[in-house]
C-alpha cells in the first residue's frame, strides 16, 4: 500500500508541478500581454499630449505673430500713409506734366498735333496733323526717366 500511496503522491506533484508549470506559463504570458497594452496606452497618451502641446504652440505663435503684425502696422502706418501719398502726389505731378508738356516752351511739336493716352504710352504726336500734312507719327513715354520733350526731340 506503500507503492500506492507513493504513486499516488508522485502522481499528485507531477499534476501540481505540470499545473504550476501552467500557471506559471500562463502568468508570463499575462504579464506580456499587460506591458504590450500599457506599453501601447503610453505611446497613445504621449502622442495625444504631444497633438496638444504643438496645437497649443501653433494657437500661441500665431497670435504673437498677429499681434507683432498689429503693432507694426500701428508703428508704422504714419510711414506708410506718407508713402502713399508721395507716390499719389508723384502720379498726379507726372500725369499733369504730360498733359502741359506739349505747351511748354521748348517742345519741338505743335500742341494741337498732340494726343495724350496715358499708359504706357504717355503721348502720340501726329506731326503736322493740324495743317493737314501729316510728316510722321512720334511715339513718346515717359518710364525711360527722360522728360516727355527730351524723349519727343530725340
Amino acid at each position: 500500500m506503500e507503492i500506492a500511496l507513493t504513486s499516488v503522491a508522485i502522481v499528485i506533484a507531477l499534476v501540481c508541478a505540470a499545473g504550476a508549470f501552467f500557471a506559471f506559463h500562463r502568468y508570463l504570458r499575462l504579464e506580456r500581454t499587460l506591458q504590450e497594452c500599457v506599453q501601447r496606452d503610453v505611446q497613445v497618451w504621449k502622442q495625444r499630449e504631444w497633438d496638444g502641446v504643438l496645437a497649443q504652440s501653433r494657437v500661441t505663435a500665431m497670435a504673437e505673430a498677429a499681434a507683432e503684425l498689429a503693432q507694426w502696422r500701428t508703428d508704422h502706418e504714419i510711414l506708410i500713409r506718407e508713402d502713399a501719398v508721395k507716390r499719389s502726389q508723384a502720379v498726379i505731378s507726372g500725369k499733369v506734366t504730360e498733359h502741359l508738356a506739349p505747351y511748354l516752351g521748348d517742345f519741338p511739336f505743335n500742341p494741337k498735333d498732340v494726343r495724350f493716352l496715358g499708359s504706357p504710352v504717355d503721348l502720340v504726336v501726329f506731326d503736322g496733323l493740324d495743317a493737314g500734312d501729316l510728316r510722321d507719327i512720334v511715339v513718346g513715354s515717359g518710364n525711360s526717366g527722360r522728360s516727355i520733350p527730351e524723349i519727343l526731340a530725340g
